[in-house]
């Protein structure tokens, strides 16, 4: 993002930190917005690579994506409170116990970060949601707009997606899935959660992309409008965002 489409946001009282998280109030001309609680899920972790290929580790690229992601929406001055369901390689926390976060927070969403592997041929964004959750299905939208990753899929690929819909439903192919059994998303339950599955690192030049500065900063922006759309949603005006 250049920062011809940055506006400077005046940073208004500060409510607080936790010990991993901002909780900075923004106002700016006399408008306020309500405080958002955002949960980070760094995918996998300690024994549990996730996917690998050469030299990614699903785990360790969730982990430094959460970290980048923090850092830029605390940077923004927005009225939130960013927390995480690890924040290290060493344990890798059991689904039940990142909804058990998610629940004990009263997280607004949680992003739940993690890459593709698939068919070497297949590639693009791919993000899951819960049918029936508040606010999910525009937020993973507005994250796969930002990330610009459309999938190409081969028959191969038209294989495994079949495959895949005899547990999912398919709303909008290519655009985003309703998730009814997929294991990291159903100990939400009503609680909003998103799985973004960020590229297939079993394509060459995809995991290259995504490895890339270009393809790190490309994530963190698409994740920080994906919460612009969340607090779109819930009634706030949309924030600009802070330089520096």
């Amino acid at each position: 993002m250049s920062r011809a489409e940055v506006m400077v946001l005046q940073r208004g009282q500060n409510r607080g930190r936790g010990p991993h998280g901002s909780g900075d109030a923004a106002m700016s001309h006399g408008w306020h917005m309500r405080s958002l609680t955002i949960l980070l899920d760094e995918g996998h972790g300690n024994g549990d690579p996730g996917k690998t290929a050469g030299t990614f580790r699903e785990s360790v690229f969730a982990l430094q994506l959460g970290r980048r992601i923090d850092a830029a929406l605390i940077n923004t001055g927005w009225p939130l409170i960013v927390w995480h369901t690890r924040y290290d390689d060493s344990h890798d926390p059991s689904q039940h116990a990142r909804a058990d976060r998610a629940e004990g927070l009263k997280a607004d969403i949680t992003l739940s970060l993690h890459a593709n592997s698939s068919d070497p041929l297949e590639h693009g964004a791919l993000a899951f949601v819960l049918p029936g959750v508040p606010y999910v299905q525009e937020v993973a939208a507005a994250w796969l707009a930002a990330m610009d990753r459309p999938g190409e899929y081969t028959e191969e690929g038209t294989r495994l997606v079949k495959r895949m819909r005899s547990q999912i439903h398919a709303c909008k192919p290519g655009i985003w899935w309703q998730a009814r059994s997929l294991s990291v998303l159903q100990p939400h339950g009503s609680r909003p959660a998103i799985v973004l599955e960020h590229e297939h690192v079993s394509h060459v030049a995809s995991r290259d992309w995504l490895m890339s500065t270009e393809g790190v900063d490309r994530c963190v922006y698409a994740a920080l409008e994906a919460v612009r759309c969340l607090f779109d949603l819930v009634g706030n005006p949309q924030p600009p965002m802070c330089v520096g």
